[in-house]
């Protein structure tokens, strides 16, 4: 049974423009191993601080007008479309060169704020600077997005990852930069890049810019930045609330086995989003026939759930091997935080109507309740049990934040979720991974053996408990023949 076009084309601009955001996202992974055999522990507890602020400002200086250009390119004649890019394009860099100059002026009181030492002053002061060149090269990698570049985009995004990757190891490896090295090598990379990114901007686009098209793009864009700032806040308030409970090494160590939990929402979430993004804001409205949004949002489920189990099974083998034995100290979180990813990506669905709707005041809503929960449950839950009170706030967070999306869309579609085939996919996962832990506590079975078995044991439950369907089942035995078909061919004709 042929999987349909609409399923294929949203699963097609994951995969190509997710592999993009992968190469930049893996800069963080590939680097571990040198930060951690580099870099003390206590300094990568200060590179946190870093991340934590530039995550922030990331998430704060687009001021939602991505997706507020998105939305007027769809309802705009051929015309006027430079006009909305350009509006955008310059109102962004005036507002953005103005954050960044107030951050500089107040940037004692942000240090203050994070506890930062002054000696890291300088430092600091680069990481305002590099949120500036992200953003830059931000908006001409969003625009290729919607026009579907994505050649353009994949080689842009590659060659970031690749630049920063390079320079950050030869400045801490030839030069012995250590923690400069993190935030210098950025910059060596990006301010190249953000100069390449005005220019093409400006010779496309360019026609004269109009307040009054960036303030459209304000209005519709502005209630989506709380939304936009939930996601880092979820993220990495457990960092400020663990440097004022603990001391900086163990923030240094929960910021890098983090990383590992967030293999999936590299991998899987940010493809999800970045794949339906543009392609939400290209439909006029949200009827049954979109109902394909619930097959793939069952698919995701499937999929997320076998990366919770084979990250759950390779969790220890993978901080060993790139890191130190010190971080093993805090495996556990892992497993909490990939979870808690999935069940993140569940909100991107169900946020598809509200968009179309124009009901953005609503995703400020759920975003400001989410965050003040997070926030008061990392206080608390982190005085308590540590670093895995800190991942159980993240993931309870989530699960608010995903139920109310959930709660608050669903009269504004007529598509069915068919939410008792997500809950039996999640039940089948919990299951599993249950069993998992129990056998590593007992020692019945070799971890590994035991590990890729309830991978078995996952689908089993799905289909005793009838998740998977037999038309869920035609469409993997399509795929499967479409790939083989095609090596077959290729090994006819060569």
């Amino acid at each position: 049974m042929p999987i349909r076009k609409s399923v294929k084309e949203i699963g097609k601009q994951s995969s190509v423009y997710g592999l993009g955001r992968i190469a930049v996202k893996l800069t963080a992974l590939v680097l571990i191993p040198l930060y951690t055999n580099y870099i003390s522990i206590y300094e990568i507890g200060i590179l946190a601080l870093f991340e934590l602020t530039e995550v922030l400002l990331m998430a704060l200086l687009p001021l939602g007008v991505f997706q507020g250009i998105w939305r007027h390119l769809t309802e705009a004649d051929p015309k006027q479309q430079n006009k909305i890019i350009i509006s955008g394009f310059v109102g962004l860099f005036i507002t953005t060169t103005l954050f960044i100059t107030l951050g500089y002026l107040s940037i004692d009181v942000f240090m203050g704020f994070l506890n930062i030492n002054p000696k890291y002053l300088s430092l600091y002061k680069i990481v305002f600077i590099n949120v500036g060149f992200q953003l830059g090269i931000q908006f001409t990698l969003q625009l290729w997005r919607y026009e579907q570049k994505s050649v353009q985009f994949i080689v842009a995004t590659f060659f970031q990852f690749l630049g920063i990757t390079t320079t950050t190891i030869l400045l801490i490896t030839q030069f012995n930069y250590g923690l400069n090295a993190a935030v210098f090598g950025k910059s060596i990379i990006l301010l190249p890049l953000f100069i390449i990114s005005i220019f093409y901007v400006l010779f496309h686009y360019w026609v004269k810019p109009s307040f009054h098209v960036f303030k459209r793009q304000l209005i519709f864009g502005l209630p989506l930045i709380i939304g936009a700032l939930s996601t880092p806040i979820l993220s990495i308030s457990d960092r400020y609330f663990l440097n004022i409970f603990l001391p900086l090494e163990q923030v240094g160590i929960y910021n890098i086995v983090y990383k590992f939990g967030m293999i999936i929402n590299m991998l899987l979430v940010t493809p999800l989003i970045m794949g339906i993004g543009p392609f939400m804001y290209r439909l006029k409205e949200l009827t049954k026939e979109h109902n394909y949004f619930s097959d793939i949002m069952f698919y995701y489920s499937v999929l997320g759930s076998v990366f919770v189990i084979i990250i759950s099974i390779l969790t220890m083998p993978m901080i060993a091997l790139f890191s130190t034995e010190e971080y093993l100290v805090a495996a556990n979180i892992v497993p909490i935080i990939t979870v808690a990813y999935l069940i993140n990506g569940y909100k991107t669905f169900f946020a598809i109507s509200i968009a179309i709707k124009n009901k953005t005041i609503i995703v400020g809503i759920i975003a400001t309740i989410g965050i003040i929960a997070n926030l008061i449950l990392n206080y608390f839950l982190i005085q308590k049990f540590n670093l895995i009170g800190a991942a159980w706030a993240t993931i309870i967070s989530y699960f608010l934040i995903t139920m109310m999306y959930y709660i608050l869309a669903k009269p504004m579609t007529d598509i069915d979720w068919d939410m008792p085939r997500i809950l039996k996919s999640m039940m089948s996962l919990t299951i599993s991974i249950g069993i998992f832990y129990a056998n590593n506590q007992y020692n019945i079975l070799n971890e590994f053996v035991c590990g890729f078995s309830i991978l078995g044991i996952y689908f089993i439950l799905l289909i005793f408990t009838k998740a998977l369907s037999q038309k869920d089942i035609e469409s993997i035995r399509y795929i499967f023949r479409k790939i083989l078909f095609k090596k077959r061919t290729q090994t006819s004709s060569s």
